[in-house]
């Protein structure tokens, strides 16, 4: 490969916005963007970096939007014949882009691609208080109109969820990793409380982290024991998680990045402060997660990590700094499954904090992961490791960086042999349809706790007496009964015309 067109971050922006006026998303995905723009323009090469970005792509904003977000943040910087994208929903989307861009780049397909996004929860709520009093604010103005062409697709658009697990309300990415969880625990000999006690100790790391980041949402570290005490500041979500272990998707935060060719930073005289891509690498799991075999481990995340290290000849051990995806505890317990590493590896697993103490800016908080690593790594020499993931535990994208470039060139890993040998092993869920009464052991259960602190729902995975799957609600009538109980692996009955479970 041509060395000069070694892809690399080129700059980075982030903002973190907590003052009395309200923000739409477009505000900050564009605020960040400006900042990216202006360090890239910081040299004073007598060339704009504008000049160089035939790609703008915004990532799926989960709040209220504009028509064509990415269109209108090209307007806005004075972007001029770029093609304009608009992503699908995937927390994993931001190291899938650079992942993408990076070969293309490479390749010679993409010159330099501007990628932002942003999510304005905090302001969207007190949009909706102002509202119900009747007082109006900027963001009655967010519609204004503006000409600019609809932004281009971008990503699979599929739903991350199949009938049957929304039919037991199986939703909210809440009630979903605890059931993950539930098998961890299980695996490793734990009850509901140890196992509290085991993730608020990984995640009290996760606290120091945040503290320190000028950006996180909250900077207050905390004590494992604060993390596993229950209050009313925290209480339980769905077992064994409180609420201070999930991500707080409520921040007004933005990030973005311009991602080009070494031969583009030269020119712009940035090639001191740019952070190399060397490698990367996408798998997915099995789709429905009620279809997959085990619940202890992710092959999607072994694979897409494990791709991305050896296509560059590096192990695990030669990674100096790493960010893992980290919405809630179990993730990042798969991750470090997959990479056989310790839980108490002295690198910890995140330089932002993560979702639950960072904050949680939807789909784009692995921009400010990919950001805060380029920081990192202009100031300490070696190896960054970064991942996203999408839906549950679903779709996997890692990206290795570096301050020093690749010896051979960006490698994307080939992860095609080892996807098919994860799909071959999807276990049909039947229909509730067709389910006959019969006996079935859950394979993962987690009881879901209303605001009042009552067990609501305790959805679960079965597995049928034909090794087929079934997912259901339970259908006894006092759900309180399961509150911190170990369920995985009790033999249940399912009757009624409707399907349910019940206790055997």
């Amino acid at each position: 490969m041509d060395p000069d067109r070694t892809p690399v971050i080129l700059s980075v922006g982030q903002v973190t916005y907590k003052g009395e006026d309200l923000k739409a998303a477009q505000d900050l995905l564009t605020e960040a963007a400006q900042i990216a723009v202006d360090e890239a323009n910081s040299k004073q090469s007598g060339m704009q970096v504008q000049n160089f970005i035939d790609k703008v792509v915004v990532v799926n904003i989960l709040g209220k939007k504009v028509e064509a977000p990415a269109g209108l943040l090209a307007q806005s910087l004075k972007i001029e014949d770029a093609k304009c994208y608009y992503t699908t929903v995937g927390g994993n989307t931001p190291q899938y882009l650079v992942n993408k861009y990076s070969k293309e780049i490479a390749d010679g397909k993409t010159t330099a691609v501007l990628i932002s996004g942003a999510e304005a929860m905090a302001s969207s709520k007190k949009y909706k208080h102002q509202k119900t009093e009747g007082v109006l604010s900027n963001l009655d103005k967010v519609d204004k109109e503006y000409k600019v062409q609809s932004d281009i697709l971008l990503g699979e658009d599929r739903v991350g969820l199949s009938e049957q697990e929304i039919e037991a309300g199986l939703i909210s990415p809440a009630h979903v990793y605890p059931m993950f969880e539930a098998v961890i625990a299980k695996n490793e000999g734990r009850s509901i409380l140890q196992q509290r006690k085991y993730i608020s100790e990984l995640f009290a790391h996760f606290t120091e982290v945040a503290a320190k980041n000028e950006f996180a949402w909250f900077r207050t570290p905390l004590s494992s024991t604060e993390l596993a005490e229950m209050s009313s500041d925290n209480r339980p979500i769905a077992d064994p998680y409180l609420k201070l272990h999930c991500a707080f998707l409520g921040s007004d935060q933005g990030a973005a990045y311009i991602l080009t060719s070494l031969a583009v930073a030269q020119t712009l005289k940035m090639q001191d402060e740019v952070i190399f891509v060397h490698s990367g690498a996408d798998a997915t799991d099995i789709w429905n997660f009620s279809a997959r075999p085990e619940y202890g481990i992710s092959e999607g995340i072994k694979l897409a990590a494990t791709s991305c290290l050896e296509v560059v000849g590096l192990t695990i051990d030669d990674i100096n700094f790493i960010d893992f995806y980290a919405c809630f505890p179990s993730p990042v317990e798969l991750a470090i499954k997959a990479l056989g590493l310790s839980v108490k590896d002295s690198r910890g697993f995140t330089v932002t904090g993560g979702l639950p103490y960072f904050g949680g800016p939807g789909n784009n908080y692995v921009s400010h992961s990919i950001a805060k690593m380029t920081e990192i790594l202009r100031e300490n020499d070696g190896f960054g490791l970064v991942s996203g993931l999408g839906w549950y535990v679903t779709k996997h994208s890692y990206g290795i960086y570096s301050n020093k470039p690749p010896t051979s060139g960006f490698k994307m890993a080939d992860t095609q042999h080892g996807q098919g040998q994860i799909d071959s092993k999807e276990i049909t869920v039947q229909k509730n349809a067709e389910l006959t009464p019969q006996s079935a052991k859950i394979v993962t259960a987690s009881p879901a706790y209303g605001p009042m602190g009552d067990v609501f729902m305790v959805p679960a995975i079965l597995e049928l007496r034909d090794g087929l799957r079934a997912v259901l609600p339970c259908g006894e009538r006092d759900l309180n009964e399961f509150k911190e109980v170990e369920l995985v692996d009790k033999t249940v009955e399912i009757r009624g015309e409707q399907p349910r479970w019940f206790l055997g």
